[in-house]
């Protein structure tokens, strides 16, 4: 009987003993895991506080010579006797740049011939360059039809950027505006530098931005986003350059810009902390 409960007793204090061992509660990967998880949060506060992120707006906008490229329209229905010039003809302001008839359109006038009775003549209202043209010779238009696109006769040229009308991403003078430039390779010329100049203190309104622009499709598009303001932009001269001005990657592309070029830009608002850029705060 002695030796039942000895045998009890042996096998109770062995249990004892098993229970008593120390028990490992993470493994050593665990712990790497938990001291990189550690380290990675302090660096994130570090970040947060002592970093910074860059704020920018964008929008879409052109390149134009000094103020801005004047669409020249037909003032009456017809057919075109004669037809504008090929794009890179230069005009003085009054020369003729079209001819509207009111013959048959099937049976248009010979090129160069002299005006019928009843056509009219539609003249250049600037001197410059052409560098759009509508419709061809023999076409039949209608009052108000684009003809001809002429850029005014200057070296000196301007940036026009419209962008949302955000409260919190606001444009301002001084501001740094990149123009990746529809006719230029980003990749091998670069991006376009200027400064903002001034800010519409309202949104700006479709006639406005069809004036600017002489680009019925770019007007759409620009106006796609809702209301916008517009932003003249001062391109930063490089005499240096082809182009006469200063690019990301000089010496930029190896011609001048052409007035009327649409072209993206981004303005570089400002370099925030990141958590007032995440809390939204100037």
């Amino acid at each position: 009987m002695a030796g039942i409960f000895r045998d009890r007793a042996v096998a109770g204090r062995a249990a004892s003993e098993v229970t008593d061992r120390p028990v490992r509660v993470a493994t050593a990967p665990a712990w790497a895991a938990l001291a990189l998880a550690v380290i990675l949060l302090v660096l994130l506060a570090v970040w947060l506080f002592a970093g910074t992120v860059t704020l920018t707006t964008q929008g879409y906008g052109v390149i134009d010579n000094v103020p801005a490229n004047v669409v020249v329209t037909s003032q009456s229905a017809g057919v075109l006797r004669q037809a504008p010039p090929p794009v890179g003809t230069r005009v003085a302001a009054g020369e003729t740049v079209a001819v509207i008839g009111g013959d048959d359109p099937q049976t248009p006038a010979l090129p160069g011939s002299a005006p019928g009775s009843g056509s009219t003549t539609v003249a250049a209202p600037i001197a410059g360059t052409v560098v759009a043209v509508g419709p061809g010779w023999g076409s039949s238009v209608a009052a108000g039809v684009p003809l001809a696109t002429i850029a005014p006769e200057t070296t000196d040229q301007i940036g026009y950027l419209f962008i949302p009308v955000a409260p919190t991403l606001q444009a301002h003078p001084g501001s740094a505006v990149n123009f990746n430039v529809d006719t230029v390779d980003p990749t091998g010329d670069g991006l376009l530098q200027g400064t903002v100049r001034s800010v519409s203190p309202l949104p700006v309104d479709e006639s406005r931005i069809a004036y600017l622009t002489a680009n019925a499709e770019l007007t759409s598009q620009i106006l796609a986003s809702g209301p916008v303001v517009e932003v003249q932009v001062a391109l930063t001269a490089d005499p240096g350059t082809p182009s006469g001005w200063r690019w990301t990657l000089p010496p930029g592309p190896s011609h001048r810009i052409t007035s009327g070029t649409p072209a993206h830009g981004t303005v570089i608002l400002s370099q925030v902390r990141p958590y007032k850029a995440f809390l939204g705060s100037p």
